[in-house]
Parts: C-alpha cells; sequence; structure tokens
C-alpha cells in the first residue's frame, strides 16, 4: 500500500475510535446489576431536631456547617445564636429559658403570628412539603388550639408536625388529633399519630395518648443521637441517628394512609397483617381450568370452581404454611431492608413466594363505591380474591408455575389500584386473599411484598 493510501485509512481509524470513545462517554453505564426502588417523584427534604442528648460541644459551628443540608429545631436552652453569624436555618422551641423579649431579639428572623398574642414564640415553618408549627405548653392553649385548627384548614401541606418543650396540655392534644397532626415532637418525647405509622420503632408504646403512640429513643438508645426526618410525598420517616448520621433506630409514618382513614374509606384488610406464606416449589398445585388459554393470547371469561387443593382456592388448607407479618421480602438495600417485617433469604432454586390471608366482611359488598387496594411488591405479582385473578403486573399473561419469572421491574411501596370492578368477587363473611410474586431472576437479591385493601361506600 503506498504511502498516500496509508494516511487516510489512519485518520478515518482515528475518526472511528473518537466516535467510539465520545458515545462512551456520553452513555450512562448501569453502576449495578439489578432495579433499585422506584423513586416516588419529587423532592426529599431533610429537617433535624437537636436533643438534650445530642451533645454536640460546639454547636454553632456543628450547624454552621450543614447549611444546605437540612433545616434544624431545637429547644432554646440548648443553643444561642451568634449575632454576627446568624443561622436562618435554624428554628428554636420557646421553653421559657429565656424572657420573651430576649426571645424576640435573638431570632428576628421568626415569623410573628398577628392572630396570637404571642410574638415569635409561636410560629409556623413549611419546608418542603411539610407545614411545622412551633407550639408552646404553658398560655393560651385553647387560642392555640384554635389557630391549630386554622392551620389544618389553609395548609396545603400533607406533612403536619408540631414541636413543644413537654407533652401539650389534653386541650392542645385535642386540637392536635383532630388537625390530623401526624407527628408530634415534645422534648425527648416523639409521638406518632397511630393512623398513620407504618413501621414503629423498637420501644413503641401504643396509645399513650389517645390516638397517638409515643417513642423515646433515649430509653434504648444509650449514646448521644438526634432525630432526623425525611420526607418525600406521603412518605415520612423518623430516624434517631449518631451525629455522624448512622441510624439507630426508626420509626415511618405515612400522610396517604392517614388521609384514607380520615376519608369514608374503610381498611378491611390493613399493611403489616398477618399472611401464611410458602416458598414456590412442586408442592402448590393450581389446576388448568377446561378452556384456559396457557399462552394468554385468549384468557378465559367464564367463571370456574377451584378444588380444595388448589393453593388459590378459599378451601385449600394453608394450615402448614408458615405465618409471618408483612412487609416480606429480602433485599440489598439496607435502608429498604429495615422495613421489612419478615426477612426471607434470596433463593437461587426458586424465583418465587406464595401468600394467602383470609378476612371477613359484615356488610354487603355489592354497595360499595370503589374497591382500592395498595400494594408493595417486586418484581411481578398476581392477586386473587376467593380464588379468581383480579391484577396482575410484572408477570406475562398465561400460565404461571412457581418457576416462572417476571418481567425485571422496580420495587414500589404502597402503590394504589382501584378494583370496583371486581366488588363482586368479595362476599359477606369469610374472604381469602392470595398474591404469588415473582423475581425477574433466580438470583435477583430483590423480592418484597405487603398489601392493604379497603373500601369507600
Amino acid at each position: 500500500m503506498s504511502d498516500r493510501n496509508r494516511f487516510p485509512l489512519l485518520i478515518g481509524s482515528i475518526v472511528v475510535l473518537l466516535v467510539m470513545a465520545s458515545s462512551l462517554f456520553w452513555t450512562r453505564i448501569p453502576a449495578e446489576g439489578y432495579a433499585t426502588l422506584k423513586e416516588t417523584g419529587g423532592d426529599s427534604f431533610q429537617f433535624g431536631y437537636i436533643t438534650k442528648k445530642s451533645q454536640i460541644p460546639d454547636l454553632h459551628e456543628w450547624m454552621s456547617g450543614q447549611q444546605g443540608k437540612a433545616i434544624f429545631a431545637l429547644p432554646d436552652q440548648l443553643y444561642t445564636p451568634d449575632p454576627a453569624k446568624p443561622l436562618p436555618y435554624v428554628y428554636p422551641i420557646y421553653d421559657r429559658t429565656r424572657s420573651e423579649e430576649q426571645f424576640y431579639q435573638l431570632y428576628g428572623y421568626l415569623p410573628p403570628q398577628p392572630t396570637l398574642d404571642l410574638g415569635r414564640t409561636v410560629y409556623t415553618v413549611d419546608y418542603g412539603n411539610a407545614r411545622f408549627l412551633f407550639l408552646r405548653s404553658d398560655r393560651q392553649e385553647k387560642e392555640q388550639a384554635a389557630w391549630v385548627h386554622a392551620q389544618a384548614v389553609t395548609n396545603p401541606k400533607p406533612h403536619r408536625i408540631a414541636l413543644l418543650d413537654v407533652p401539650p396540655s389534653p386541650v392542645l392534644w385535642q386540637a392536635l388529633r383532630e388537625a390530623r397532626v401526624e407527628l408530634v415532637i415534645a422534648g425527648e418525647n416523639v409521638y406518632g399519630l397511630e393512623d398513620a405509622v407504618m413501621q414503629e420503632p423498637s420501644d413503641f408504646s401504643p396509645k399513650d395518648r389517645e390516638g397517638y403512640g409515643v417513642w423515646n429513643p433515649g430509653d434504648s438508645i444509650d449514646q448521644p443521637y438526634m432525630l432526623m426526618l425525611s420526607y418525600q410525598n406521603d412518605d415520612m420517616a423518623v430516624k434517631a441517628t449518631t451525629v455522624d448520621g448512622e441510624a439507630l433506630d426508626q420509626m415511618e409514618l405515612s400522610a396517604g394512609v392517614l388521609a384514607a382513614a380520615s376519608s369514608k374509606e374503610t381498611v378491611a384488610v390493613g399493611i403489616q397483617q398477618l399472611w401464611r406464606y410458602h416458598r414456590g416449589d412442586a408442592s402448590i398445585k393450581a389446576i388448568i381450568p377446561e378452556g384456559f388459554d396457557v399462552t394468554g393470547e385468549n384468557p378465559i371469561t367464564a367463571p370456574f370452581h377451584l378444588p380444595a387443593d388448589d393453593w388459590r382456592s378459599p378451601d385449600y388448607s394453608d394450615a402448614a404454611w408458615k405465618m409471618g407479618r408483612a412487609p416480606f421480602g429480602h433485599t440489598n438495600r439496607l435502608q429498604e431492608e429495615k422495613r421489612l417485617q419478615t426477612r426471607f433469604k434470596p433463593d437461587s432454586a426458586s424465583p418465587s413466594y406464595y401468600f394467602r390471608h383470609t378476612f371477613f366482611l359484615s356488610e354487603a359488598p355489592k354497595e360499595w363505591k370503589d374497591l382500592i387496594v395498595k400494594l408493595s411488591y417486586e418484581d411481578g405479582l398476581i392477586l386473587y380474591f376467593n380464588g379468581e385473578e383480579v391484577f396482575r403486573d410484572g408477570i406475562r399473561t398465561g400460565l404461571i408455575l412457581p418457576s416462572s419469572l417476571a418481567i425485571t421491574n422496580q420495587g414500589t411501596w404502597y402503590r394504589e389500584v382501584s378494583l370496583r370492578n371486581h366488588i363482586d368477587k368479595l362476599r359477606i363473611g369469610s374472604n381469602t386473599l392470595a398474591v404469588q410474586v415473582h423475581r425477574s431472576h433466580p438470583g435477583s437479591p430483590n423480592l418484597l411484598f405487603d398489601m392493604s385493601l379497603s373500601y369507600i361506600k
């Protein structure tokens, strides 16, 4: 080959290599082999609460380094702001350590409430999709109760959090409960509105106050800690952490579940219920009814009777199955693993698990206007009411065996689905839910299941 022909070939090769290299640069190479939990959308927000037990030596210096990471609240006695270096993302709780006049002077950036004769000692802060109510326990409790009601009426935020130096009076408790304030922090005590609590911390005392359970992290944590609230859309986690951010214990709440509880929606099967469960194997029997197209191209529409040895049948005996509390599963994501109540070990021999739950209805479903399920699952799921399939997602149509694989899918927590077209499949008396959950690969590290069922009359 002559030199005249060799140089264009060399230049062309270099151009091709540069194009290939640039495509690698602009392509997002997957960082891990399995799908991560689906984001719920919207921004996520962080809120910190410094307790007396946090024991941060130079609090002002430490919080100066937290700018842009979160906003913080703390009892007034723990903090004296530096007038030369104000930190307007730090919000104090009035605890009578100083006079009201001193408080006003130190925290001039706090919004006054013209409807109350309490100056800046009672105020609100809107941060993300939460409204924080800073209250006091020593004065004008009736006026504050009316103000709390007004905040609930005008509040467009899904989350409501109240902060005081000590637990509120009965009058204020009633106002907070009626306003559906889901979280109350009073000193070292953390109160969760029980209708909203999805996951209880390790030392949670239900019904400490009417409608509220209480958690005092300091009773079980023998080291300095602070509280960190993270919330996104309807979900909120309250974590007791070290100052360095290591999680020690947590409580989870849902404003969505709370909204359902406060509406005309009646919960028939709640989340975190006890279910019978069994690993997918050859002992799981499911008949193929006459006329059923195993390819799923022509689904059967005529009703058929399931024999008692079919695992989906209401008459099936699941006494030999294990029993556990939802959510079930296994995961390689530490944050999600803490939400699981019953943990499975990954099983490469089977990609599926089967679940059954029996519940009772005392009224006729035919009077209902809507039927709602909230489903947590990864990767694929099929749901049956009294033996009849009513919902399928993340898994192909047609015949499904215990060895069948789901479609690769991102996990979802409490996806809401209306099944009003299947109300007729429930009845007065005993009803059976049957669910099969399949992973997308026998080696997948993630499996998840929980659900609730409610109705609107």
